[in-house]
């Protein structure tokens, strides 16, 4: 079996009590960059999660010259709780790969070191 080529690449980002959902665009060096425009969430709307995961996705194939997101000044990529990357594969699968993390907040607390 041949390894998955991935297509489409978007990230969902939780910053309680939102989702961040941020389509991505492949650069030349094969990284993933995230970009505009970015969708907000509200963690109990589960259906318009879905919508804009799909949305995103649509999105990211029809892009040419993409504006970059920050992150809203890194705060989102700080304060993330958990994030989820949604990969759609050149054999017509889908996978989620869900990453989490510590507040850094809590991190810093002494006795968690």
């Amino acid at each position: 079996m041949g390894h998955l080529i991935i297509l489409k690449n978007i990230h969902v980002y939780l910053v309680h009590p939102y989702y961040y959902v941020v389509p991505t665009v492949e650069a030349s060096n094969g990284t993933w960059v995230e970009i505009q425009p970015v969708v907000k969430v509200d963690v109990m709307d589960l259906d318009n999660l879905a919508s804009s995961i799909e949305q995103a996705n649509k999105l990211v194939t029809d892009l040419s010259n993409p504006e970059r997101w920050d992150g809203e000044n890194k705060r989102i990529w700080a304060e993330a709780t958990s994030y989820w990357a949604v990969y759609w594969h050149d054999d017509g699968t889908i996978s989620i790969t869900p990453h989490f993390k510590l507040p850094q907040k809590l991190m810093m607390r002494p006795g968690n070191c």
